[in-house]
């Protein structure tokens, strides 16, 4: 792809650097308390939506999805089945409709792409001299870009939008057999296809437009020539989820729909999945998407408090920037001291946040830590003992 460059150098005085630093004291506390906040919330979080898979799984009930039975109102059901629909989803452009449960039109324009890559150097004295280049490139993208926000404008400007814009239609009723899924539960089926273009997939379409479209496949190209692409040119697609498929559903049984299960932690159960799965599978798989998320969020937090103290206390480093050697070693002394910092705050915000929503299991793990430090001290007292050795006597 093409591409070209602009370097631009800026010089920031030590004074305007410690000002920043000042100010980012503000930021980075903010910072800190946003990450104990998040650590807290997520331990309360994880912990309700295990109470309520577990009381999920301990009360479900597999029924079939071919009769309903008003026995079941209300209850916890899993249900097996294939999704049927009649409905025709047509687009709002072209001439496209099909039997399905989802079309979408999938839009790309070639545009102009910034990028912007910066080299820092500090000189004695505390200044920072700031090297940035700009890489314009020509790409393909879903979104439109907004090149009057591009630091050079000129000779890389991008059309005001997308002529034919990404869009979506569902089914507004799809039965899983006897029952009928939830607008929700109808989002959360996947299984996109290709669809094939219709040869007069244009007819809907302006006919001043008609002649700067090419029909490539199961694309449609807007544009002179597709082996050599133009800024504006578009790339369309449309994929379709056909009905027919094999998903299994566990939520609360409501008439010949479904509900939201809520369970007493407050927590949700609306699950979908694709195929033919036990209600145990079903569970065993969102129980380790509960643990994996639970992580991702303590390591994110973690995160988040790190950059919050070292911001806090980048006023240090910028002081020592006097002598640019000195305020390498002061920073990564810093970085040191807030890795410490935020591992030892993460640790001790779940440790409270256990106490506060797993008190049980804090008081046990407590006192098995106390016995092991009795033991380990204990051990460590019978060893001293038994390599003490007394002195001879005296005569």
């Amino acid at each position: 792809m093409s591409s070209d460059t602009f370097t631009e150098i800026t010089t920031q005085s030590w004074g305007s650097r410690l000002k920043d630093s000042i100010g980012g004291i503000f930021f980075g506390i903010i910072m800190v308390i946003a990450s104990f906040i998040l650590l807290f919330w997520n331990e309360g979080r994880a912990v309700k939506r295990a109470q309520a898979l577990e009381e999920g799984a301990a009360s479900v009930i597999s029924v079939s999805s071919l009769e309903i039975d008003p026995a079941n109102e209300g209850k916890l059901v899993h249900v097996t089945g294939e999704t049927q629909t009649s409905e025709i989803l047509s687009d709002s452009n072209f001439k496209v409709s099909q039997k399905a449960i989802q079309l979408t039109r999938s839009s790309e324009m070639y545009q102009w792409e910034e990028k912007k890559e910066s080299k820092t150097k500090e000189k004695v004295g505390g200044k920072k001299e700031t090297t940035t280049t700009y890489t314009y490139r020509k790409v393909w993208s879903a979104a439109a870009i907004d090149s009057s926000n591009f630091k050079k404008p000129d000779g890389h400007d991008n059309p005001g939008g997308i002529l034919y814009p990404q869009e979506s239609r569902q089914a507004e009723e799809v039965k899983l057999d006897a029952f009928r899924l939830t607008s929700s539960q109808i989002s959360s089926i996947s299984g996109f296809q290709p669809l094939a273009l219709p040869h007069d997939v244009l007819d809907t379409i302006p006919l001043e437009n008609h002649s700067k479209f090419q029909i490539e496949g199961n694309t449609l190209y807007y544009g002179k020539d597709p082996s050599n692409p133009e800024i504006g040119d578009l790339k369309i697609q449309f994929r379709y989820i056909p009905p027919g498929q094999t998903i299994s559903v566990i939520a609360q049984q409501k008439g010949n729909s479904f509900l939201p299960y809520v369970a007493k932690s407050g927590s949700q159960i609306d699950l979908l999945s694709s195929g033919s799965l036990t209600a145990e599978a079903m569970f065993q798989s969102e129980m380790r998407s509960n643990t994996i998320l639970t992580w991702v969020i303590r390591i994110g937090g973690f995160f988040l408090m790190f950059i919050g103290f070292r911001v806090m206390f980048n006023i240090f480093r910028t002081l020592a920037a006097v002598v640019p050697f000195i305020a390498k070693i002061v920073g990564f002394g810093l970085s040191l001291l807030s890795g410490l910092l935020a591992a030892s705050f993460t640790l001790l915000t779940i440790a409270i946040a256990w106490l506060f929503y797993r008190p049980l299991l804090s008081i046990i793990l407590i006192v098995v830590v106390v016995i092991i430090l009795v033991a380990v001290r204990m051990l460590k007292k019978n060893k001293q003992e038994a390599s003490f050795v007394p002195p001879p006597p005296t005569v």
